[in-house]
């Protein structure tokens, strides 16, 4: 289903966000749920030290809180806030279910969508068990492609990451310093793994792979 097709099932109100608006807070009871439609937000939690440690990012397509949506929670386990212009449709937990159980397109949309989800999430976990700064990065940036890679016209290998990312939310991302982020992307960009202006990442996958000596997640970056 395309995502004007899903927003179309719901009767909640579309809402724009400008870049850095908290959508929900950790630990509210929320009125209501979102379909993100354009842009991203970051899913994230604050450390003691105020720091936050970035869990996921979510895109256009992607429901939230979703444990909150699904009746597991009684309120919001992290924070939601956007990073960039965001568009969003509110949604009720009652229609969720009942567009779950009416709809069998739907229905086997938030299947294949979770099970893409799971997908990520391993692929997060992967990347933050890794001893080395580099190897962290190298993963997380295979997350990122999977999550928002577009690949680019003319180019068999050049994938564009459509999620505006400074060298502070990756260092969030991985659980690094923003001194040894920007060290480890600067020699990567010099490796010609990725480019990046304007807070926008070109990653080369094959010369990623090659980096991360692993080519398993090729097909379902391909198939996302």
């Amino acid at each position: 289903m395309r995502i004007n097709e899903i927003a179309a099932l719901f009767d909640g109100t579309k809402r724009l966000f400008k870049e850095g608006s908290t959508l929900i807070y950790q630990g509210e009871v929320p009125r209501s749920g979102y379909l993100i439609t354009k842009g991203a937000v970051k899913v994230y939690t604050l450390q003691k030290s105020g720091d936050e440690q970035i869990a996921a990012f979510l895109g256009p397509g992607d429901f939230l809180p979703m444990s909150w949506l699904f009746n597991k929670t009684s309120s919001s386990p992290f924070y939601y806030e956007t990073v960039e212009f965001c568009e969003a449709t509110s949604i009720l937990r009652a229609s969720i279910q009942k567009a779950i159980t009416s709809n069998d397109d739907f229905r086997d949309y938030i299947i294949n969508k979770l099970a893409q989800d799971q997908d990520s999430l391993l692929m997060r976990v992967t990347a933050l068990e890794q001893s080395r700064a580099t190897e962290k990065i190298l993963f997380t940036l295979y997350y990122l492609l999977y999550q928002f890679g577009e690949k680019q016209q003319g180019s068999d290998h050049d994938y564009t990451i459509n999620i505006k990312l400074t060298h502070a939310t990756i260092s969030a991302l991985v659980g690094l310093t923003r001194e040894t982020t920007a060290t480890e992307l600067s020699s990567l960009k010099q490796k010609g793994v990725l480019s990046y202006s304007k807070k926008i990442y070109t990653v080369n996958k094959q010369k990623l792979e090659q980096a991360v000596g692993e080519d398993g997640f090729s097909e379902l970056v391909e198939k996302r």
